[in-house]
Protein backbone atom coordinates (compact mmCIF):
# COMPACT_ATOMS: atom_id res chain seq x y z
CA UNK A 1 0.00 0.00 0.00
CA UNK A 2 1.45 3.38 -0.99
CA UNK A 3 1.90 6.23 1.49
CA UNK A 4 1.22 9.75 0.22
CA UNK A 5 3.87 12.37 0.92
CA UNK A 6 4.28 15.97 -0.05
CA UNK A 7 7.21 16.37 -2.45
CA UNK A 8 9.04 18.94 -0.34
CA UNK A 9 8.92 16.81 2.80
CA UNK A 10 10.06 13.60 1.13
CA UNK A 11 12.80 15.27 -0.93
CA UNK A 12 14.13 16.93 2.21
CA UNK A 13 14.18 13.56 3.96
CA UNK A 14 15.92 11.80 1.05
CA UNK A 15 18.49 14.59 0.82
CA UNK A 16 19.45 14.01 4.45
CA UNK A 17 20.23 10.31 3.98
CA UNK A 18 23.91 9.19 4.00
CA UNK A 19 23.35 6.83 1.04
CA UNK A 20 22.86 7.82 -2.58
CA UNK A 21 19.16 7.87 -3.53
CA UNK A 22 17.53 7.97 -6.95
CA UNK A 23 13.80 7.99 -7.71
CA UNK A 24 12.94 6.51 -11.10
CA UNK A 25 9.80 6.43 -13.18
CA UNK A 26 8.50 3.23 -14.77
CA UNK A 27 10.81 3.81 -17.75
CA UNK A 28 13.81 3.89 -15.40
CA UNK A 29 14.33 7.60 -15.97
CA UNK A 30 15.69 9.52 -13.00
CA UNK A 31 13.24 12.02 -11.53
CA UNK A 32 15.17 12.73 -8.33
CA UNK A 33 18.84 12.51 -7.34
CA UNK A 34 19.72 13.30 -3.72
CA UNK A 35 22.65 15.35 -2.44
CA UNK A 36 24.69 12.27 -1.47
CA UNK A 37 24.40 10.99 -5.03
CA UNK A 38 25.45 14.40 -6.37
CA UNK A 39 28.54 14.37 -4.17
CA UNK A 40 29.36 10.72 -4.84
CA UNK A 41 29.20 10.96 -8.62
CA UNK A 42 30.21 14.64 -8.87
CA UNK A 43 27.21 15.15 -11.17
CA UNK A 44 24.70 17.90 -10.26
CA UNK A 45 21.01 17.08 -10.01
CA UNK A 46 19.96 19.16 -12.99
CA UNK A 47 22.25 17.14 -15.29
CA UNK A 48 20.85 13.84 -14.07
CA UNK A 49 17.09 14.27 -14.18
CA UNK A 50 15.40 12.50 -17.12
CA UNK A 51 18.56 10.47 -17.75
CA UNK A 52 18.13 6.69 -17.84
CA UNK A 53 19.32 4.95 -14.69
CA UNK A 54 22.76 3.49 -15.24
CA UNK A 55 23.90 6.27 -17.59
CA UNK A 56 26.81 6.74 -15.18
CA UNK A 57 27.91 3.10 -15.52
CA UNK A 58 31.09 2.11 -17.34
CA UNK A 59 29.00 -0.41 -19.30
CA UNK A 60 25.46 -0.62 -20.71
CA UNK A 61 23.81 -2.19 -17.68
CA UNK A 62 20.19 -1.02 -18.13
CA UNK A 63 18.98 -3.93 -20.35
CA UNK A 64 19.96 -6.51 -17.74
CA UNK A 65 18.34 -4.39 -15.00
CA UNK A 66 15.08 -4.22 -16.97
CA UNK A 67 15.08 -7.96 -17.62
CA UNK A 68 15.57 -8.81 -13.96
CA UNK A 69 13.02 -6.20 -12.85
CA UNK A 70 10.34 -7.62 -15.17
CA UNK A 71 10.78 -11.00 -13.48
CA UNK A 72 11.17 -10.02 -9.81
CA UNK A 73 10.22 -6.32 -9.44
CA UNK A 74 13.57 -5.67 -7.80
CA UNK A 75 17.26 -5.54 -8.69
CA UNK A 76 20.51 -5.49 -6.78
CA UNK A 77 24.03 -5.13 -8.16
CA UNK A 78 27.37 -3.32 -8.09
CA UNK A 79 27.86 -0.61 -10.70
CA UNK A 80 31.33 0.57 -11.67
CA UNK A 81 31.34 4.21 -12.74
CA UNK A 82 33.58 7.10 -13.55
CA UNK A 83 32.64 10.27 -11.70
CA UNK A 84 32.53 13.80 -12.99
CA UNK A 85 35.99 14.20 -11.42
CA UNK A 86 37.24 11.25 -13.47
CA UNK A 87 37.54 8.99 -10.43
CA UNK A 88 36.51 5.35 -10.69
CA UNK A 89 34.04 4.25 -8.02
CA UNK A 90 32.02 1.13 -7.25
CA UNK A 91 28.51 1.56 -5.84
CA UNK A 92 26.18 -1.20 -4.64
CA UNK A 93 22.66 -0.29 -5.84
CA UNK A 94 19.33 -1.76 -4.80
CA UNK A 95 16.16 -1.01 -6.78
CA UNK A 96 12.70 -1.72 -5.40
CA UNK A 97 9.14 -0.34 -5.64
CA UNK A 98 9.06 3.01 -3.86
CA UNK A 99 6.17 2.04 -1.58
CA UNK A 100 5.05 5.67 -1.29
CA UNK A 101 3.61 8.36 -3.56
CA UNK A 102 4.86 11.89 -4.05
CA UNK A 103 2.13 14.20 -5.29
CA UNK A 104 0.47 11.20 -6.94
CA UNK A 105 3.70 9.79 -8.36
CA UNK A 106 4.80 6.26 -7.41
CA UNK A 107 7.81 4.68 -9.05
CA UNK A 108 11.08 2.95 -8.27
CA UNK A 109 13.36 3.71 -5.34
CA UNK A 110 17.10 3.21 -5.82
CA UNK A 111 19.51 3.21 -2.87
CA UNK A 112 23.27 3.15 -3.49
CA UNK A 113 26.16 2.53 -1.08
CA UNK A 114 29.71 3.47 -1.99
CA UNK A 115 31.79 0.29 -1.60
CA UNK A 116 34.86 1.60 -3.43
CA UNK A 117 37.11 1.71 -0.36
CA UNK A 118 35.93 -1.71 0.84
CA UNK A 119 36.56 -3.36 -2.52
CA UNK A 120 39.84 -1.53 -2.90
CA UNK A 121 40.96 -2.75 0.53
CA UNK A 122 40.13 -6.33 -0.52
CA UNK A 123 42.01 -5.82 -3.78
CA UNK A 124 45.04 -4.33 -2.01
CA UNK A 125 45.14 -7.23 0.45
CA UNK A 126 45.13 -9.72 -2.44
CA UNK A 127 47.89 -7.81 -4.22
CA UNK A 128 50.00 -7.79 -1.05
CA UNK A 129 49.48 -11.52 -0.62
CA UNK A 130 50.60 -12.27 -4.16
CA UNK A 131 53.47 -9.76 -3.81
CA UNK A 132 55.03 -11.60 -0.88
CA UNK A 133 54.53 -14.94 -2.64
CA UNK A 134 56.17 -13.65 -5.83
CA UNK A 135 59.09 -12.19 -3.87
CA UNK A 136 59.97 -15.65 -2.58
CA UNK A 137 60.20 -16.87 -6.19
CA UNK A 138 62.09 -13.90 -7.68
CA UNK A 139 65.54 -14.51 -9.13
CA UNK A 140 68.02 -11.76 -8.34
CA UNK A 141 67.74 -8.10 -7.44
CA UNK A 142 66.63 -7.02 -10.94
CA UNK A 143 63.57 -9.28 -10.81
CA UNK A 144 62.82 -8.11 -7.28
CA UNK A 145 62.97 -4.39 -8.11
CA UNK A 146 60.88 -4.83 -11.27
CA UNK A 147 58.30 -6.67 -9.18
CA UNK A 148 58.31 -3.95 -6.49
CA UNK A 149 57.66 -1.21 -9.05
CA UNK A 150 54.91 -3.15 -10.84
CA UNK A 151 53.11 -3.95 -7.60
CA UNK A 152 53.45 -0.36 -6.37
CA UNK A 153 51.72 0.87 -9.54
CA UNK A 154 49.04 -1.80 -9.24
CA UNK A 155 48.29 -1.33 -5.55
CA UNK A 156 47.97 2.46 -5.93
CA UNK A 157 45.66 2.11 -8.98
CA UNK A 158 48.03 4.35 -10.95
CA UNK A 159 49.10 3.67 -14.54
CA UNK A 160 52.81 4.53 -14.65
CA UNK A 161 55.89 4.96 -12.53
CA UNK A 162 59.61 4.60 -12.06
CA UNK A 163 62.19 3.40 -9.57
CA UNK A 164 65.29 5.45 -8.80
CA UNK A 165 68.44 4.19 -7.08
CA UNK A 166 70.92 6.58 -5.50
CA UNK A 167 74.58 5.76 -6.11
CA UNK A 168 76.12 5.43 -2.62
CA UNK A 169 79.44 6.90 -3.84
CA UNK A 170 78.28 9.87 -5.95
CA UNK A 171 74.88 10.60 -4.39
CA UNK A 172 73.32 10.86 -7.87
CA UNK A 173 70.02 9.18 -8.75
CA UNK A 174 69.46 6.98 -11.81
CA UNK A 175 66.07 5.88 -13.12
CA UNK A 176 66.65 2.12 -13.19
CA UNK A 177 63.17 0.97 -14.15
CA UNK A 178 60.07 2.65 -15.58
CA UNK A 179 56.65 1.66 -16.85
CA UNK A 180 53.86 3.43 -18.73
CA UNK A 181 55.87 6.61 -19.48
CA UNK A 182 56.76 8.09 -22.86
CA UNK A 183 60.33 7.74 -24.12
CA UNK A 184 60.72 11.52 -24.21
CA UNK A 185 59.67 11.88 -20.59
CA UNK A 186 61.92 9.03 -19.43
CA UNK A 187 64.87 10.68 -21.20
CA UNK A 188 64.18 13.97 -19.40
CA UNK A 189 64.00 12.46 -15.88
CA UNK A 190 66.41 9.53 -16.09
CA UNK A 191 69.20 11.15 -14.03
CA UNK A 192 69.52 13.69 -11.21
CA UNK A 193 72.75 15.15 -9.86
CA UNK A 194 73.47 15.02 -6.15
CA UNK A 195 72.51 18.66 -5.64
CA UNK A 196 69.20 18.52 -7.52
CA UNK A 197 66.16 19.59 -5.50
CA UNK A 198 64.44 16.27 -6.18
CA UNK A 199 67.33 14.43 -4.55
CA UNK A 200 66.81 16.70 -1.55
CA UNK A 201 63.11 15.76 -1.47
CA UNK A 202 63.95 12.06 -1.45
CA UNK A 203 66.59 12.43 1.27
CA UNK A 204 63.97 13.89 3.62
CA UNK A 205 62.65 10.29 3.88
CA UNK A 206 59.02 11.47 3.85
CA UNK A 207 56.44 10.28 1.27
CA UNK A 208 55.08 13.09 -0.91
CA UNK A 209 51.67 12.97 -2.58
CA UNK A 210 50.66 15.42 -5.29
CA UNK A 211 47.04 15.61 -6.33
CA UNK A 212 45.92 17.35 -9.49
CA UNK A 213 45.97 20.99 -8.37
CA UNK A 214 49.15 20.50 -6.28
CA UNK A 215 50.93 18.79 -9.14
CA UNK A 216 50.30 21.67 -11.52
CA UNK A 217 52.03 24.03 -9.09
CA UNK A 218 54.95 21.77 -8.19
CA UNK A 219 56.20 20.15 -11.40
CA UNK A 220 58.11 21.20 -14.51
CA UNK A 221 57.07 21.47 -18.13
CA UNK A 222 58.12 17.85 -18.73
CA UNK A 223 55.50 16.64 -16.27
CA UNK A 224 52.84 18.86 -17.81
CA UNK A 225 53.65 17.62 -21.30
CA UNK A 226 53.43 14.03 -20.08
CA UNK A 227 49.88 14.79 -18.92
CA UNK A 228 50.26 13.47 -15.38
CA UNK A 229 47.34 14.21 -13.06
CA UNK A 230 48.66 12.85 -9.75
CA UNK A 231 52.00 11.68 -8.40
CA UNK A 232 53.43 9.93 -5.34
CA UNK A 233 57.12 9.97 -4.41
CA UNK A 234 58.01 7.36 -1.78
CA UNK A 235 61.63 7.26 -0.56
CA UNK A 236 63.16 3.78 -0.26
CA UNK A 237 64.60 3.77 3.25
CA UNK A 238 65.99 1.08 5.55
CA UNK A 239 67.79 1.58 8.87
CA UNK A 240 68.09 5.30 8.24
CA UNK A 241 69.75 4.90 4.83
CA UNK A 242 68.02 6.23 1.69
CA UNK A 243 68.55 3.95 -1.30
CA UNK A 244 66.33 5.76 -3.80
CA UNK A 245 62.61 6.18 -4.39
CA UNK A 246 59.56 4.69 -6.05
CA UNK A 247 57.45 7.13 -8.07
CA UNK A 248 53.93 6.24 -9.18
CA UNK A 249 51.70 8.52 -11.23
CA UNK A 250 48.51 8.60 -13.27
CA UNK A 251 47.46 10.21 -16.51
CA UNK A 252 43.81 10.04 -15.34
CA UNK A 253 43.38 9.67 -11.58
CA UNK A 254 43.30 12.92 -9.63
CA UNK A 255 43.89 11.44 -6.16
CA UNK A 256 45.43 8.48 -4.35
CA UNK A 257 43.19 6.84 -1.74
CA UNK A 258 44.45 6.58 1.87
CA UNK A 259 44.34 2.78 1.83
CA UNK A 260 46.38 2.75 -1.37
CA UNK A 261 48.94 5.10 0.19
CA UNK A 262 49.39 2.75 3.14
CA UNK A 263 49.89 -0.27 0.88
CA UNK A 264 52.25 1.70 -1.36
CA UNK A 265 54.43 2.64 1.61
CA UNK A 266 54.44 -0.99 2.79
CA UNK A 267 55.74 -2.20 -0.57
CA UNK A 268 58.37 0.55 -0.66
CA UNK A 269 59.51 -0.38 2.87
CA UNK A 270 59.86 -4.00 1.75
CA UNK A 271 61.89 -2.80 -1.23
CA UNK A 272 64.32 -1.09 1.16
CA UNK A 273 64.73 -4.29 3.18
CA UNK A 274 65.42 -6.29 0.01
CA UNK A 275 68.02 -3.80 -1.27
CA UNK A 276 69.73 -3.86 2.15
CA UNK A 277 69.84 -7.63 2.10
CA UNK A 278 71.15 -7.72 -1.47
CA UNK A 279 73.90 -5.19 -0.78
CA UNK A 280 74.86 -6.99 2.41
CA UNK A 281 75.37 -10.17 0.44
CA UNK A 282 77.26 -8.20 -2.21
CA UNK A 283 79.61 -6.91 0.46
CA UNK A 284 80.06 -10.44 1.70
CA UNK A 285 80.77 -11.80 -1.78
CA UNK A 286 84.48 -10.96 -1.71
CA UNK A 287 84.87 -12.63 1.64
CA UNK A 288 82.77 -15.54 0.46
CA UNK A 289 85.09 -16.11 -2.50
CA UNK A 290 88.12 -16.06 -0.21
CA UNK A 291 86.59 -18.57 2.16
CA UNK A 292 84.60 -20.66 -0.30
CA UNK A 293 87.17 -23.43 -0.20
CA UNK A 294 86.99 -23.47 3.59
CA UNK A 295 83.18 -23.55 3.35
CA UNK A 296 83.30 -26.52 0.98
CA UNK A 297 85.90 -28.53 2.91
CA UNK A 298 85.18 -27.83 6.59
CA UNK A 299 84.09 -30.75 8.79
CA UNK A 300 81.28 -28.79 10.39
CA UNK A 301 77.95 -28.42 8.63
CA UNK A 302 77.02 -24.89 7.57
CA UNK A 303 73.82 -23.38 6.19
CA UNK A 304 72.53 -19.89 5.33
CA UNK A 305 68.89 -19.01 5.92
CA UNK A 306 66.35 -16.19 5.42
CA UNK A 307 63.37 -15.62 7.68
CA UNK A 308 59.95 -15.88 6.01
CA UNK A 309 57.34 -13.33 7.08
CA UNK A 310 53.54 -13.44 7.12
CA UNK A 311 51.35 -10.73 5.57
CA UNK A 312 51.37 -8.93 8.92
CA UNK A 313 55.18 -8.86 9.03
CA UNK A 314 55.55 -11.65 11.61
CA UNK A 315 58.37 -14.21 11.13
CA UNK A 316 56.71 -17.62 10.66
CA UNK A 317 59.33 -19.85 9.00
CA UNK A 318 62.76 -19.76 7.41
CA UNK A 319 64.13 -20.76 4.02
CA UNK A 320 67.44 -22.55 3.37
CA UNK A 321 69.59 -20.43 1.04
CA UNK A 322 72.83 -22.43 0.83
CA UNK A 323 74.49 -25.45 2.46
CA UNK A 324 77.97 -27.00 2.39
CA UNK A 325 78.89 -30.65 1.72
CA UNK A 326 79.25 -31.36 5.45
CA UNK A 327 75.58 -30.37 5.87
CA UNK A 328 74.64 -33.06 3.35
CA UNK A 329 76.86 -35.65 5.03
CA UNK A 330 75.77 -34.97 8.61
CA UNK A 331 72.02 -34.62 7.97
CA UNK A 332 71.68 -36.99 5.03
CA UNK A 333 69.88 -34.26 3.07
CA UNK A 334 71.15 -33.30 -0.39
CA UNK A 335 71.85 -29.71 -1.39
CA UNK A 336 69.26 -30.04 -4.15
CA UNK A 337 66.60 -30.98 -1.58
CA UNK A 338 67.57 -28.25 0.88
CA UNK A 339 68.30 -25.06 -1.05
CA UNK A 340 65.22 -22.92 -1.57
CA UNK A 341 62.99 -25.07 0.64
CA UNK A 342 61.09 -23.94 3.74
CA UNK A 343 62.37 -25.43 7.00
CA UNK A 344 58.88 -26.67 7.95
CA UNK A 345 58.74 -28.66 4.71
CA UNK A 346 62.34 -29.90 4.68
CA UNK A 347 62.45 -31.08 8.29
CA UNK A 348 58.74 -32.00 8.55
CA UNK A 349 58.24 -30.01 11.77
CA UNK A 350 56.03 -27.06 12.67
CA UNK A 351 57.26 -24.75 14.04
CA UNK A 352 60.58 -25.18 12.22
CA UNK A 353 63.59 -26.51 14.18
CA UNK A 354 64.94 -24.20 16.90
CA UNK A 355 62.82 -21.36 15.51
CA UNK A 356 62.81 -19.19 18.64
CA UNK A 357 66.61 -19.24 18.84
CA UNK A 358 67.14 -18.53 15.13
CA UNK A 359 64.47 -15.82 14.98
CA UNK A 360 66.15 -14.04 17.90
CA UNK A 361 69.54 -14.19 16.19
CA UNK A 362 68.16 -12.92 12.84
CA UNK A 363 66.19 -10.14 14.52
CA UNK A 364 68.63 -8.88 17.17
CA UNK A 365 71.94 -9.74 15.52
CA UNK A 366 73.14 -11.41 18.73
CA UNK A 367 74.88 -14.80 18.12
CA UNK A 368 73.81 -17.93 20.01
CA UNK A 369 75.45 -21.29 20.79
CA UNK A 370 73.68 -24.31 22.22
CA UNK A 371 73.70 -28.12 22.36
CA UNK A 372 70.44 -29.91 21.69
CA UNK A 373 68.87 -33.24 20.77
CA UNK A 374 66.83 -33.34 17.53
CA UNK A 375 64.33 -36.26 17.71
CA UNK A 376 63.45 -36.48 13.97
CA UNK A 377 67.09 -37.38 13.20
CA UNK A 378 67.85 -38.99 16.59
CA UNK A 379 71.02 -36.90 16.82
CA UNK A 380 72.70 -34.47 19.19
CA UNK A 381 74.10 -31.24 17.75
CA UNK A 382 76.32 -28.41 18.89
CA UNK A 383 75.03 -25.36 17.01
CA UNK A 384 76.34 -21.83 16.57
CA UNK A 385 74.09 -19.25 14.90
CA UNK A 386 75.12 -15.80 13.66
CA UNK A 387 73.38 -12.96 11.79
CA UNK A 388 75.09 -11.82 8.53
CA UNK A 389 72.25 -9.32 7.84
CA UNK A 390 68.91 -8.46 9.40
CA UNK A 391 66.34 -11.14 8.69
CA UNK A 392 69.01 -13.74 7.86
CA UNK A 393 71.09 -16.18 9.88
CA UNK A 394 73.84 -18.73 9.34
CA UNK A 395 74.28 -21.93 11.33
CA UNK A 396 77.51 -23.83 11.98
CA UNK A 397 76.88 -27.23 13.53
CA UNK A 398 78.53 -30.54 14.32
CA UNK A 399 77.14 -33.95 15.15
CA UNK A 400 78.10 -34.74 18.75
CA UNK A 401 75.89 -37.83 19.01
CA UNK A 402 78.79 -40.27 19.47
CA UNK A 403 80.32 -38.20 22.24
CA UNK A 404 76.94 -37.79 23.95
CA UNK A 405 76.19 -41.50 23.69
CA UNK A 406 79.69 -42.39 24.92
CA UNK A 407 79.08 -40.24 28.01
CA UNK A 408 75.70 -41.92 28.54
CA UNK A 409 77.30 -45.38 28.12
CA UNK A 410 80.08 -44.49 30.58
CA UNK A 411 77.55 -43.32 33.15
CA UNK A 412 75.56 -46.50 32.67
CA UNK A 413 78.72 -48.63 33.19
CA UNK A 414 79.60 -46.63 36.30
CA UNK A 415 76.12 -47.09 37.69
CA UNK A 416 76.22 -50.81 36.87
CA UNK A 417 79.63 -51.19 38.54
CA UNK A 418 78.48 -49.25 41.60
CA UNK A 419 75.36 -51.40 41.86
CA UNK A 420 77.52 -54.53 41.65
CA UNK A 421 79.83 -53.29 44.39
CA UNK A 422 77.02 -52.08 46.61
CA UNK A 423 75.14 -55.37 46.45
CA UNK A 424 78.06 -57.84 46.49
CA UNK A 425 78.14 -60.26 49.54
CA UNK A 426 81.94 -60.24 49.37
CA UNK A 427 84.27 -57.74 50.91
CA UNK A 428 85.78 -55.56 48.20
CA UNK A 429 88.85 -53.49 49.01
CA UNK A 430 90.35 -50.95 46.61
CA UNK A 431 94.10 -50.35 46.73
CA UNK A 432 96.03 -47.53 45.10
CA UNK A 433 98.77 -48.85 42.82
CA UNK A 434 101.46 -47.02 44.76
CA UNK A 435 100.58 -48.62 48.14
Amino acid sequence: MSVFWGSRAVFSLLDSLPDAVALLDESFRIVFWNKTAEKLYSIPRNEVENQSFGFFSNSDILPSIREHWDQTSQWRGDISSRTGNRENILVSWKLQPAGFEIDGFSGILGIGQDITEHKQAERILEIKRSFFTELSRANGIDDILHLCLNRAIEVSSMDCGGLYLIDPETGCADLKYSKGLSDHFVESVKYYDKGHERIGMILKETPIYYESNQLQEAVTTDFENEGLQSLAVIPIVCDGQVFGSIHVASHERLTIAPSARCALETITCQTGLLITKHRSFDNLSVTQRKYRQLFENMNEGMALHDLIYSETGEAVDYRIIDVNPAFERILGISRKQAVGEKATVLYQTNPPPFFDEYRTVATTGEPKQFEIYFPPLDKYFRIRAICPSKGSFATLFEDISEAKRAIVALKEREESYRALVDHSPDVIIRFDSGT
